[in-house]
C-alpha cells in the first residue's frame, strides 16, 4: 500500500491511498501537508487493520510517497499480535511488553502481552515471561519455565526446569525455582524451591 500526498492549490494538500496501484481512496482540503499525512495514514491504518507500519518512501517539491509496510506478527497461542525479535538473542518479543536491549531473549524464548523484562535478565531456552510479569536484574529463567500473572523475579535469581512463577509470587536473591510458586509465596536468600508453595508461604 502506497500513499501519495501532492499540494493541490495554494497552501492545501490532498491524499490518494493505493493498494496495489489502485487507487482506493483519496481526501483533500488540508491547510498543511503534515495533516494530509496524519489523516491519510489514519484512513490507511483503517484498510489494514492496524497491522501495518508506515515508512517514507520517497519526494519531488510538491509530493511526497509514503510506503505503507507489514507489520511483524506472532502468535504467542491466542492468534498474530504485533510482535519483533529482540536484537539480543532473536527471541520473540510482543510490541505490547517493555524489554531492555541488554536483556538476553534465547531464539526459542518469548516475552509477551504486558511483561517487562530489564538489566540484564536472561530468558533462555523455551521459557515464557508474559502477563504483567516482571523480571529484573540479572534473574535467569530458562529451559521450560514460565514466569506470569504479576510475579516480580530479580536479583540473581533462578527459575528452571519446569518452574512456574505466577499470581503475585516474589522471587528474590539468590533464590532457586524448580517447583510452583502461587499466591504471594516468597522466595528469597539461598532458597531453593522444587515443590509447591502457595498462598502466603516463605522460603530462605
Amino acid at each position: 500500500m502506497k500513499i501519495k500526498v501532492k499540494k493541490i492549490g495554494d497552501g492545501t494538500w490532498g491524499y490518494i491511498i493505493y493498494l496495489n496501484n489502485e487507487q482506493i481512496c483519496c481526501g483533500g482540503g488540508y491547510a498543511t501537508k503534515g495533516r494530509a499525512v496524519e489523516v491519510s495514514f489514519n484512513v490507511a491504518m483503517t484498510y489494514t487493520n492496524r497491522k501495518y507500519e508506515s515508512k517514507f518512501f520517497s519526494q519531488t517539491k510538491d509530493t511526497f510517497v509514503y510506503s505503507i509496510l507489514p507489520k511483524e506478527t506472532f502468535d504467542f497461542g491466542k492468534g498474530p499480535v504485533p510482535a519483533h525479535q529482540h536484537k539480543n538473542g532473536g527471541g520473540w518479543v510482543a510490541d505490547t511488553a517493555h524489554i531492555d536491549e541488554t536483556v538476553f531473549v534465547g531464539p526459542d524464548a518469548q516475552v509477551y502481552e504486558f511483561a517487562r523484562v530489564r538489566g540484564f535478565a536472561r530468558i533462555c531456552d523455551h521459557a515464557k515471561v508474559y502477563d504483567y510479569a516482571r523480571v529484573l536484574d540479572q534473574a535467569i529463567v530458562c529451559d521450560s519455565a514460565k514466569v506470569y500473572g504479576c510475579a516480580l523475579v530479580f536479583n540473581c535469581t533462578r527459575i528452571y526446569n519446569h518452574g512456574r512463577v505466577k499470581d503475585n509470587a516474589l522471587v528474590y536473591g539468590y533464590a532457586k525455582v524448580s517447583g510452583q510458586m502461587t499466591g504471594d509465596a516468597r522466595a528469597y536468600g539461598c532458597a531453593s524451591v522444587k515443590k509447591t508453595m502457595h498462598g502466603d508461604q516463605n522460603a530462605s
